[in-house]
């Protein structure tokens, strides 16, 4: 994968997502599993969803990451810390990624930092607990409300890491309800196979043409004039996004898995 995040004009670094599914789930490939599990609505990694993480970790140990965000559920942890080892970055948990909160579901209910920290005191270790997430735990939704979320995160985290590398590790639903949030419109079929990649790249190169949506940044900026007067400038930059991946799986040796159709959020 192309590590680059400078814009071909020198004027500043374009903001780049790495968007990806969690690993393949234990309740995938055991599904007798849930019924002796003391978190059923939890569910770690299986053994092979584990190699395809450290597949996914390596993937990124050439790229120069400024972030790495994840869903508080344990599967999106054990995903994202073969990437933290891998690039040296921490694991910062956002609300934003979480599961789906679908209304025909049982409520999935992520550890607690101090859960986190007596069950899990390896993958504990990697994880920024000083991390603020940009939305606060989600509640009970339906697809719109999902949708919403996803949108109103992104928005933030797009501001918070502008001109920023960032990995976002989350889950199928919210993986396709991210990248059409992004892109502004639900015309892309999201490949949401577990750790494939997605990639979406933010550019302000007005001479490029683009497809996405704008994200218009108002940058000010004061400038003294003389003893008595200090002038305060805005610059507008107008943002456009392009899709450079969709469902990437080079770097997993099985290829494709499980994939889940974005066909699902339009019904």
């Amino acid at each position: 994968m192309d590590s680059s995040s400078s814009s071909g004009n020198g004027k500043h670094n374009n903001t780049v997502f790495y968007i990806t599914r969690h690993g393949i789930r234990e309740d995938f490939e055991n599904k007798a599993w849930k019924f002796t599990a003391k978190r059923p609505n939890d569910p770690a990694l299986s053994e092979n969803g584990k190699a395809q993480a450290e597949e996914l970790g390596q993937a990124f140990k050439d790229i120069k990451i400024d972030a790495l965000l994840s869903s508080p559920m344990l599967r999106t942890i054990q995903t994202s810390f073969p990437i933290s080892k891998a690039t040296g970055q921490p694991i910062k948990l956002e609300y934003t990624l979480m599961e789906y909160l679908g209304p025909n579901h049982d409520p999935p209910i992520p550890l607690t930092p101090d859960e986190l920290k007596t069950e899990q005191p390896i993958l504990s270790e990697a994880v920024d607990f000083d991390y603020v997430s940009t939305i606060p735990p989600p509640s009970s939704e339906n697809r719109d409300l999902l949708l919403k979320r996803c949108l109103e995160g992104m928005k933030a985290i797009q501001k918070r890491f502008l001109g920023q590398t960032v990995v976002l590790v989350t889950h199928a639903a919210p993986m396709v309800a991210i990248i059409w949030g992004i892109l502004g419109n639900t015309d892309l079929d999201v490949r949401t196979g577990t750790c494939s990649i997605t990639k979406v790249v933010l550019k302000n190169d007005d001479q490029n043409n683009l497809s996405g949506v704008d994200l218009v940044i108002e940058e000010k900026s004061k400038e003294k004039v003389n003893d008595h007067l200090v002038v305060e400038n805005t610059q507008v930059k107008e943002y456009k996004w392009e899709v450079e991946l969709n469902g990437d799986c080079k770097h997993l040796s099985k290829g494709e898995q499980y994939h889940w159709s974005s066909v699902y959020l339009t019904q």
